[in-house]
């Protein structure tokens, strides 16, 4: 549990990656991709 708060928190500070985000995006179904994309334009 401690390594999810801290991997978030780091996510905010350090930004990911732009390779690394569009490989892990590419394991999401297709329904959640429509929520993940929705909501990234926030």
């Amino acid at each position: 549990m401690l390594g999810a708060i801290t991997g978030s928190i780091a996510e905010a500070y350090y930004g990911i990656p732009e390779e690394i985000r569009a490989k892990a995006l590419l394991f999401l179904p297709e329904d959640i991709l429509e929520v993940y994309e929705a909501y990234s334009r926030i």
